[in-house]
């Protein structure tokens, strides 16, 4: 706990000196949100956002951020937006389809789901276990599925 909060007057002072420095206002939601200060990560990260619009790590920890709220749909929304920015990051994929179930979008959930369980080797073990344990839940055959989910990220919000 320690070391994150003075992480966070480390780069309090960072930003206060060179406020457009979007890394260190990433690095200070990241230290908020370990710190489960979700709504000050989230500012953060909008700052990040505001001088980096294409900033799609400081999107995706934002959408985790807000997901720690319960805010779903802003969680979802965030997340989406760092996958039209970097789409070819496969752990994205994966919480996305998370967040789709946790919010009760059955059909999205499935859809990201298993895009991301076709390149489960690229996924830690964790997040692969999880991702297969939420597709049969869903009542998706993880060795199946995939065959009808050949959407483009654009497709799907």
């Amino acid at each position: 706990l320690k070391q994150y909060e003075e992480a966070i007057k480390a780069y309090k002072q960072v930003t206060k000196y060179k406020p457009d420095y979007a890394d260190a206002w990433c690095a200070l939601g990241l230290a908020h949100a370990e710190l489960q200060q979700h709504e000050e990560a989230i500012k953060a990260y909008k700052q990040a956002i505001k001088y980096k619009p294409d900033y799609a790590d400081a999107w995706y920890r934002r959408g985790l951020a807000h997901n720690g709220l319960q805010q779903h749909e802003e969680a979802i929304g965030a997340v989406l937006q760092s996958i039209k920015i970097e789409p070819n990051i496969l752990e994205i994929w994966a919480v996305l389809g998370l967040l789709y179930a946790f919010n009760n979008q059955t059909e999205n959930a499935k859809i990201w789901l298993c895009r991301a369980w076709q390149s489960r080797s690229s996924l830690s073990e964790d997040l692969a276990t999880e991702v297969q344990e939420k597709l049969e839940e869903l009542e998706v055959d993880p060795n199946t599925c995939g065959e009808d989910t050949n959407l483009s990220s654009d497709d799907q919000s």
